[in-house]
């Protein structure tokens, strides 16, 4: 992953607002792992992220995946940017 690229996955994360999403991005060697909530933008109307955050900085692409296993909406839906 370069480092202007990330991962956006559909989450099913509890105590975070429609299920919320999770951001995968790497800087200086390590990933990054966003988890923040889902909330409804009317004037998008879609939803987007934002309320509850929590950030998590892990050195390995296994270690990033074994944070996020279980915490993915079903079936997993991920989009790269």
């Amino acid at each position: 992953m370069e480092l202007d690229e990330g991962i956006r996955v559909l989450g099913a994360l509890k105590g975070f607002e429609d299920g919320g999403f999770i951001f995968v991005t790497r800087s200086r060697g390590t990933y990054c792992v966003n988890f923040c909530g889902r909330v409804y933008e009317p004037s998008l109307g879609a939803r987007v992220p934002g309320g509850k955050e929590e950030f998590h900085h892990v050195s390995s692409s296994m270690a990033v995946w074994d944070m996020i296993k279980g915490k993915s909406a079903a079936p997993f839906q991920a989009v790269i940017y």
